[in-house]
């Protein structure tokens, strides 16, 4: 009985701990950045994110283990930390023995930095739980967020991108760590509200935002997030729930086409309103302000045209990139397919980054058994979580959140992010908790019969 009070009360600490640091990094790393491109505060806490995971691992992990040694089974964790040793030993080895490209200590603390994160999103997915502060502090961030986006809009280029303000101090994230958090801050709000109306908006004001932040790839998955949501619905029969629900995001995406135009045009009516009641002698308001182009330095993003490339992705530059070190690194592969091409991307090109943008960047840096645990654990986030709410009907917003995260993730690895993107991670924590959960809710029901 005490062991049983012991394991309650650490899961208790676990699941608490695990919700905080959710929020820590997502909607208040968004926060963080936004504060610091404004000029409110530094960078004091650095990048935020590589702290956030070290401290999540050094605590989550403790408790992750803690709870896997009372409650078990171990073998859950096997493949991930299989694939972790894998990755450790490649830094290692050639760390020290490689061929001089692969010494690059950039190489080294890229892999160092990945397994730490691996470590915190994994621990920080396993010890997650439903939690209604949990969903009530995300959908007031998710709000927050979006409020953010569209009065610090940019409505020459329809676009919230904090690195191409003025003045802006460097190591701002990039916009597509912006759009990173207002889309995991959306799923988990839209997985853990339980009533329809509150869904459909959630979706809307995901989608609109992630329009903003401008990031192609997030916004095409929270789209397929969307189109998941409608598919759900159908499966339970909720037909009905699917006509409003089309109707408010068609709203949504009008509001969002049209809202720029009215911005420009308000900023410019305000000054002729405010001189037209004011006396005839009173002096001419002036309202300055600094041209596109020059308060980007000559750098302008088009966010339409950037959503237009969609359609021709021939045609864009960053598409022609990313083509050229996927088919080099494609090359490298061939020529060592069991061992990979660790730190090829710095004996072809010269400098780390250069790297494939898709989850075959696993098999390229750290091998084909690397390249196929990693493989089999992303795509079976979704698909068992898959098999669970859509076949199975199960209603419990852990797997609605699995199967939303999973989803986003794995569509993510296939196509843009490279393999130091760690999100993985969390979708094999949310699994391996899901399977925890479901062993113990079918050895408490024989127990009890």
């Amino acid at each position: 009985m005490v062991l049983s009070q012991n394991e309650d009360r650490f899961s208790s600490i676990g699941g608490k701990l695990a919700c905080v640091f959710y929020l820590v990094l997502f909607p208040i790393f968004f926060a963080y950045h936004l504060l610091a491109a404004l000029g409110v505060m530094p960078l004091f806490a650095g990048a935020w994110w590589g702290a956030s995971t070290l401290v999540c691992l050094l605590v989550l992990g403790f408790l992750a283990a803690r709870k896997s040694f009372v409650s078990g089974p171990w073998i859950v964790h096997g493949p991930v930390v299989i694939l972790a040793a894998l990755v450790a030993v490649c830094a290692i080895y050639y760390r020290f023995w490689g061929h001089e490209w692969q010494q690059n200590s950039e190489m080294f603390t890229g892999s160092v930095k990945l397994l730490i994160a691996w470590g915190g999103l994994y621990s920080l997915g396993f010890l997650l739980e439903y939690d209604e502060r949990l969903k009530t502090a995300a959908s007031v961030s998710l709000w927050a967020m979006a409020c953010a986006a569209f009065f610090l809009i940019d409505p020459f280029d329809v676009s919230f991108i904090p690195t191409e303000w003025k003045d802006v101090q460097p190591g701002i994230a990039g916009y597509q760590w912006f759009s990173q958090a207002v889309l995991f801050t959306g799923i988990l709000v839209l997985s853990y509200e339980r009533r329809p109306q509150g869904q459909i908006v959630s979706l809307a004001v995901m989608d609109a935002t992630l329009f903003l932040t401008a990031s192609r790839a997030d916004l095409l998955a929270a789209l397929v997030v969307t189109f998941g949501w409608f598919v759900i619905q159908v499966f339970r029969r909720r037909y009905l729930l699917t006509i409003p629900a089309a109707v408010a995001l068609f709203l949504t995406a009008l509001f969002v086409y049209i809202y720029p135009a009215a911005y420009l045009a308000v900023e410019r009516a305000v000054p002729k309103v405010i001189a037209y009641f004011s006396p005839a002698d009173a002096p001419p308001l002036i309202v300055e302000r600094v041209d596109s182009d020059e308060r980007k330095g000559g750098k302008k993003t088009e966010t339409i045209e950037r959503y237009a490339e969609i359609g021709d992705l021939a045609s864009s530059p960053s598409m022609h990139e990313r083509s050229k070190y996927f088919w080099s690194g494609w090359e490298s592969i061939k020529r060592s397919p069991l061992t990979g091409d660790y730190g090829g991307q710095i004996r072809d090109y010269g400098e780390y980054g250069t790297y494939m943008h898709n989850v075959l960047g696993v098999w390229r840096d750290y091998g084909i058994i690397s390249f196929a645990i990693f493989a089999m654990l992303t795509a079976a986030v979704p698909l068992v979580a898959m098999w669970r709410v859509l076949w199975d009907g199960s209603d419990d917003p852990m797997w609605v959140f699995t199967l939303y995260a999973g989803g986003v993730i794995l569509i993510s690895a296939l196509a843009v992010k490279s393999v130091y993107w760690p999100l993985p991670a969390l979708g094999w924590g949310l699994l391996a908790a899901s399977i925890v959960r479901e062993r113990r809710s079918v050895a408490s029901a024989i127990s009890t019969e």
